[in-house]
C-alpha cells in the first residue's frame, strides 16, 4: 500500500477549526427566515452557469476579506456592489470563503446568494456533512472538496451528500494521486490548484501537468496564482487547446474602487481585449 502523503499544515489545522464549529453547531440552520424550509434557495446549476458564459474565459469570481495564505487581502467594498460588479463585467460564477480565516462568517453566504444572479460555489474546509447542509440551507449551489484533506471513504462519502442536495461537488486536486482519487467520483467538475500548500508556493504550470490526466468532458478550473491576463494565457499555452475556467479573487479584490474590480474581471475573463 503506498505511503499516504503528509497533510498539509494549513489543511491539518483546519480540520481541528472544523470539528470544533461542528460540535458548536455552527452550520446548524439559525431562526433567520432565509434558512426555513419554506423559504429554501432553488438550486442554480453551476456547471450550466459556467458554459453559458459568452466571456472568452471562464471565471468564478471570489469574495473573502481576507486569507491565511501567503497574500494581500484588505477587502473594503460592500459584499453586494462587488458581486454587482463581477457579474456586471461578465464573471460566470460567483463563490465566498465561508471560512473565518478568510475573513467571512457562515451566515454571509446568505448575502452573497440574495445579491447574486449566478451559481454561487462556497469554499470551505468541508469535512462532515453537517457541513454541506448548513450551506445548502444558505444558499450553495457548489461545494468545495478538497481531496487531500479527506482520506479513505471520506471523499465519496462527502461527494455523494453534495450530490443528494442537489449541488455540483467541485472536487479539488493538486498531484498526480489527487487526480486518480477524484476521477473515481466520476465528477463532472474538477479545480487544480496552482499553490503547493506545502511550500505556499505558486506554480501555474500545475494545471498544464494534471490537465491531460482529466478526461475530456470533465469541466477543469484552474485555481490560484492569476494576477493577469497573461497569467491566463500562459495556462492556455500549456493545455493544448483544452478548454478550462479560472478560479481567482484576491488579485481582483486588491483593487480599492469598483472601477479596479471591473477592470481586473475583464482582464481575467480575456474581455479586455474585445472592446478595441
Amino acid at each position: 500500500m503506498p505511503k499516504q502523503e503528509r497533510m498539509a499544515p494549513i489543511l491539518s489545522n483546519a480540520i481541528e477549526r472544523k470539528r470544533e464549529e461542528i460540535d458548536r453547531g455552527v452550520y446548524e440552520p439559525t431562526d433567520n427566515s432565509s434558512l426555513r424550509p419554506n423559504k429554501s434557495y432553488e438550486v442554480r446549476d453551476f456547471l450550466r452557469t459556467l458554459r453559458e458564459s459568452q466571456a472568452p474565459v471562464q471565471l468564478v469570481a471570489l469574495i473573502q476579506r481576507g486569507t491565511p495564505l501567503p497574500d494581500d487581502v484588505d477587502f473594503r467594498l460592500g459584499i453586494e456592489p462587488t458581486i454587482t460588479e463581477y457579474e456586471r463585467q461578465g464573471a460566470a460564477a460567483v463563490g465566498i470563503w465561508a471560512d473565518s480565516e478568510f475573513g467571512f462568517a457562515l451566515e454571509d453566504v446568505p448575502t452573497v446568494r440574495g445579491t447574486s444572479r449566478s451559481s454561487l460555489l462556497a469554499m470551505d474546509f468541508v469535512i462532515d456533512e453537517a457541513q454541506v447542509v448548513g450551506l445548502r440551507a444558505r444558499g450553495a449551489d457548489a461545494i468545495l472538496l478538497i481531496t487531500s484533506m479527506l482520506p479513505g471513504n471520506q471523499l465519496n462519502d462527502l461527494y455523494q451528500s453534495v450530490i443528494r442536495k442537489g449541488m455540483t461537488p467541485f472536487v479539488e486536486v493538486g498531484n498526480e494521486r489527487d487526480v486518480s482519487r477524484a476521477l473515481e467520483l466520476n465528477p463532472a467538475v474538477i479545480g487544480i490548484h496552482n499553490r503547493d500548500l506545502h511550500t505556499m508556493k505558486i506554480d501555474l504550470g500545475i494545471t498544464g501537468r494534471l490537465i491531460d490526466r482529466v478526461p475530456e468532458g470533465v469541466q477543469v478550473i484552474s485555481e490560484g496564482g492569476f494576477n493577469s491576463g497573461e497569467d491566463v494565457r500562459r495556462v492556455q499555452a500549456t493545455v493544448k487547446g483544452r478548454p478550462f475556467a479560472v478560479l481567482a479573487g484576491t488579485s481582483i479584490l486588491q483593487n480599492e474602487d469598483l472601477e479596479g474590480v471591473a477592470r481586473k474581471v475583464q482582464e481575467l475573463t480575456l474581455m479586455d481585449g474585445c472592446h478595441e
